[in-house]
């Protein structure tokens, strides 16, 4: 009996996934799912930027060490919202894609103590002015202190260690929530306005 003939013009079965991507006039080529195929990924060389660098090596010389910085954690990973919270996921998402650009933890326990943001001149803009004032309340609800810090060519180490000092005793000594009450989260370095308009 001679072999049935092959017809290499004819489609490929495909799986229910590959049928409902077509439907929506996605096409799997059989290059994009080869197994052997080397994956794209690549290595960042800049994690920080040099900004934020500037900012992290200061930060990293003036604060003591039972207390570790981590740089651009999710918000998600630091806030969470409790399970019986009504609308739950719809507070949660408007968190998922935002991260911290830098948080203070105890070395021993990991507990977030203090966030920085370094504001440059992207949050001068209304959405992003928006999107800080909301983290800002976010971060307050949770008990959590909130220090801005202007970006600069240069900073003073011992200014910004006295301002950092000044919130991890505070948020160390009282209860994070009657502490948030009583100094204002949001504190802003290297703002125009006077400094005594925030503290």
């Amino acid at each position: 009996m001679s072999e049935p003939e092959i017809d290499d013009d004819q489609p490929e079965p495909q799986g229910c996934m590959a049928w409902v991507l077509n439907l929506f006039g996605i096409k799997i080529r059989p290059e994009d799912v080869e197994p052997t195929q080397e994956l794209p990924y690549r290595l960042t060389q800049k994690f920080l930027s040099p900004a934020e660098l500037s900012l992290y090596k200061v930060v990293k010389q003036v604060v003591p060490a039972e207390f570790v910085i981590m740089a651009k954690p999710r918000i998600l990973d630091v806030l969470y919202v409790p399970k019986r919270t009504k609308g739950k996921w719809t507070f949660e998402n408007k968190i998922r894609s935002k991260h911290f650009d830098f948080v203070i933890c105890d070395a021993q326990t990991m507990t977030p103590r203090l966030v920085i943001e370094l504001d440059d001149k992207s949050h001068q803009r209304t959405d992003r002015q928006e999107r800080d004032t909301f983290v800002d309340n976010a971060t307050a609800a949770a008990g959590l202190h909130m220090m801005h810090v202007a970006v600069r060519a240069s900073y003073v180490p011992s200014e910004l260690r006295t301002l950092i000092l000044e919130r991890l005793t505070v948020s160390a000594e009282k209860p994070l929530r009657q502490a948030v009450r009583e100094v204002l989260p949001s504190f802003r370095f290297g703002c125009e306005a006077p400094l005594g308009e925030f503290l």
